[in-house]
């Protein structure tokens, strides 16, 4: 069988001996802590194969190795008695004879104090078994007093043991902190471009201006107009006046309180319906009766027809009873739509219209105001115009300033990174995880670096183009300066020379368009006079359309409450129609009645009973017809009420109304009078507008005519002007042409000079930048030699970590069944 040690060998993959980490040394005290561990939880059935019987005298304490006590026996002579345990400050008691706890041969106690055990009574052979903790060295294959079925994780347990020795030994193989031996390369200076190379002897040429000699302005009279503006007319507005006060409606009163039918006899119109319900009733049970004197009289044909004629006339009396019923349902619905408000509403309503008209009417529109109108006054040109010649500013042509930045720096970025935390992470911590994030942060550091030198190299080249860029701009700025002045300089002289005439010009124009706008603005305050005399005029005649309106709507709910009074007094008289027309059914069967009564002696009795109930609804018809005869004279005479305060309205209202149309067409004579007076001033008006425009147009052709024959004598003297400018002009460009040829000479051999700096500069820049990628290449080869250094240890580390769990969960594993009996506990949820 292997060794303990090539077992563990097996297990980790780690070659153990006297210097290895762990050591074998270290081996066997894993080897023993695990055989301790593993005995402290075996169950009970396992515990006894790990202990040995001890032997001493009762009375000499004997001293223990494990304190796990198994039995404890005490001799009696013949057997081995079994001790039971107490408390050792009760030994005084039970090793007192007089005491009840006294322990004797056959009842022996023991008791364990201060790392010894002892048995009561003292003086016999006492044995104990107890459980051994065994030393387990690297060389052994086997443990003796121990389980075989729990030895295989006594090296399980030293494996799990000796992987966190090997992973906690790691941080000694780990390389020293970063230290970047490439030296950064040293940036050259930029060059010292000279600003002021250009240096040139001789003065810039000079431009002197010709004088402008220009001829006397002709004298200009200022402009008299002689037409005579018309006078403004006196507008005065006339309003719509006249004392005659509005018509206003007066409702009649009447007896007929609330509605006008069913209140005109408010017991009676329910004793109507009580009553042509009662004659329904009767005839009902003098049909029933009938019908029983059928059954009880013989089949003679005579008696027959007499009954079966009244029975028809009977329901004759039926039929007609509730053909009555409906029309009087029908003044019953109507008045319950009285009752409702619809024709209090409607007499409501022509008070309303009428109140509203009058209000119309008491606030007729504001009549407008008349325009206040601006008299028309031309006001004459001043003749004292500018007449002065323009004013010619010399162009000065100079040097333009030279670019004044600085030539462009490489800044070399600046990278720290924190190898000594990995160190402390390691050696210290014991926290791998920990210093392998710090490695990715250090990585991610160099990464920054690289990517900064670039971004750097990139920033300088840009600016560096700025640089020269620059250099040529202020340049060209320089040989386009002198070009620029001079065009200005022509270019002010020829509009000075066309100021003068557009003065003069300007001053004419504005005495016209002063007048102009006069007279358009008096124009627009008689179109707006005019418009709102319309308008005046409109609202007058909208106001008397809507008093008729509502005059009109008023005659309406007039017409609506008489339709009422009309549909009421139809649908009464209908009904009692009907009632006369029952009262004659009822009559001609009475008489069958009799004769039925007559023709069968022996159903006197029920024949008396159908003419009793008979002459009750006869009763009861003529009831109905003396209350339907009150309603008709009431109604009649609360309907010639209403027409009288109707007509009575309709007459003042009329005569109101042709009041009112007088004193409108009077108040629209009047303002045709006015409107007759804004057409002759508006007429006198524009004859005078008319004179005055001829009279500037006349003034316009003779100034005309003398600022032509000024114009040409100016032209003369500006041709002539113009031609001491061209040959001043031509003096002055061969002087600046020889300055050029010396400043082009001079600009050029600056612009050699600076080339030849930035060339020179140019070529140890990338020097400079080579040896930056030289000095980066070095870095990332030391940096990269380290994080592979970093990388391998790492795995080996994550190797160990990873057979460290996957042993350690094995331990665990055998140790829970090896608790549990060979069966595996099962999991929580399972």
């Amino acid at each position: 069988m292997a060794t303990f040690e090539a077992q563990v060998e097996g297990l980790t993959s780690i070659s153990i001996d006297g210097s290895s980490a762990p050591t074998q040394t270290e081996l066997t005290q894993f080897l023993t802590d695990g055989a301790k561990e593993i005995i402290n939880v075996l169950p009970p059935n396992l515990v006894d194969l790990c202990s040995s019987s001890q032997s001493f005298t009762s009375g000499t304490a004997d001293t223990l190795n494990t304190g796990k006590v198994l039995r404890v026996f005490r001799s009696d002579g013949d057997i081995k008695q079994p001790c039971r345990k107490v408390d050792a400050m009760q030994k005084g008691r039970f090793s007192d004879s007089e005491d009840m706890n006294y322990a004797t041969v056959t009842d022996p106690v023991y008791y364990i104090e201060n790392n010894s055990l002892d048995v009561l009574p003292v003086g016999g052979s006492a044995t104990y078994s107890e459980v051994q903790y065994p030393t387990v060295s690297y060389t052994h294959e086997a443990i003796s007093v121990f389980p075989d079925e729990a030895e295989y994780l006594v090296p399980l347990y030293a494996a799990v043991k000796s992987l966190q020795n090997a992973m906690g030994n790691k941080t000694s193989d780990l390389p020293t902190d970063l230290s970047i031996v490439a030296s950064p390369p040293v940036a050259p200076s930029s060059p010292s471009f000279n600003t002021g190379a250009i240096s040139i002897s001789s003065s810039a040429p000079s431009y002197v201006k010709t004088p402008l000699s220009i001829g006397a302005a002709p004298t200009i009279s200022d402009l008299s107009i002689a037409a005579v503006p018309p006078d403004v007319p006196t507008i005065t507005a006339s309003t719509v006046s006249f004392s005659t006060t509005a018509p206003s409606y007066s409702s009649p009163t009447t007896t007929i309180s609330g509605t006008i039918w069913a209140t005109a006899y408010p017991d009676e119109y329910s004793a109507i319906n009580t009553a042509l319900a009662a004659i329904t009733t009767e005839i009902g049970l003098a049909k029933g009766e009938v019908a029983e004197i059928v059954t009880q009289t013989d089949n003679s044909s005579t008696f027959n027809t007499a009954l079966t004629a009244m029975a028809t006339e009977l329901n004759k009396v039926d039929n007609v009873i509730v053909e009555a019923s409906t029309e009087f349902d029908e003044a019953k619905n109507l008045s319950a739509a009285y009752n409702s408000g619809q024709i209090a509403t409607a007499l409501d309503a022509i008070q309303a219209n009428v109140d509203l008209a009058n209000g119309i009417i008491d606030a007729p529109p504001s009549s407008p105001v008349a325009p206040s109108l601006t008299s028309v006054t031309f006001t004459s040109i001043d003749s004292a115009l500018d007449a002065s010649s323009p004013v010619y500013a010399t162009a000065t042509i100079g040097s333009s300033s030279t670019y004044t930045g600085s030539a462009p720096t490489f800044t070399k970025p600046v990278v720290s990174p924190d190898f000594s935390q990995v160190n402390t992470y390691i050696d210290t911590d014991e926290d791998v995880e920990l210093a392998q994030a710090k490695l990715q942060e250090i990585n991610a550091q160099l990464s920054e670096y690289s990517a900064n030198i670039q971004s750097e190299q990139a920033e300088f080249n840009k600016e560096n183009v700025l640089y020269q860029s620059a250099i040529q701009e202020s340049m060209q700025e320089l040989q386009t300066a002198n070009q620029v002045n001079l065009a200005k300089a022509q270019s002010d002289l020829q509009i000075s020379i066309g100021n003068k005439d557009r003065d003069q010009q300007r001053q004419l124009q504005n005495g016209v368009n002063d007048m102009q706008a006069i007279v358009q603005n008096n124009n627009n305050l008689m179109s707006k006079y005019s418009a709102e005399v319309t308008e005046y005029q409109a609202k007058l005649g909208e106001m008397t359309q809507r008093a008729q309106g509502y005059l009109n709507t008023a005659q309406g709910y007039s017409n609506e409450v008489q339709s009422y009074a009309a549909a009421g007094q139809t649908f009464i008289s209908t009904g009692s129609a009907y009632i006369q027309e029952a009262q004659s059914y009822i009559a001609q069967a009475n008489g069958y009645a009799q004769e039925v009564s007559a023709r069968g002696g022996f159903t006197t009795a029920k024949s008396q009973a159908v003419q009793g109930f008979i002459q009750t609804a006869q009763n009861y018809a003529n009831e109905v017809q003396a209350l339907l005869s009150q309603t008709p004279s009431k109604v009649s005479e609360y309907q010639a009420k209403l027409q009288d305060a109707l007509n009575k309205f309709n007459d003042d209202n009329a005569e109101y109304q042709a009041q009112l149309q007088i004193s409108i067409q009077n108040a629209q004579l009047e303002d045709a009078e006015e409107s007759k007076k804004l057409q002759k001033y508006s007429a006198e008006l524009q004859q005078y507008q008319a004179e005055v425009s001829a009279e500037v147009q006349e003034y316009q052709q003779n100034l005309q005519g003398d600022v032509q024959v000024w114009q040409i004598e100016r032209q003369t003297d500006l041709q002539k002007h113009s031609s001491d400018i061209q040959d001043e002009l031509n003096e002055f460009n061969k002087e600046q042409a020889i300055y050029q040829n010396e400043l082009q000479e001079k600009i050029q051999e600056a612009n050699n000079q600076q080339t030849k700096d930035s060339s020179e500069y140019g070529a140890d820049l990338q020097k400079y930048s080579n040896e930056l990628q030289s000095y980066q290449a070095q870095i990332n080869k030391e940096v990269q030699e380290f994080t592979n250094n970093i990388q391998k240890h790492t795995a080996n580390y994550q190797w160990l970590d990873s057979q460290y769990q996957t042993l350690s969960a094995d331990y665990q594993r055998g140790l829970q069944m090896l608790i549990s009996g060979g069966m595996m506990p099962q999991q929580q949820g399972k």
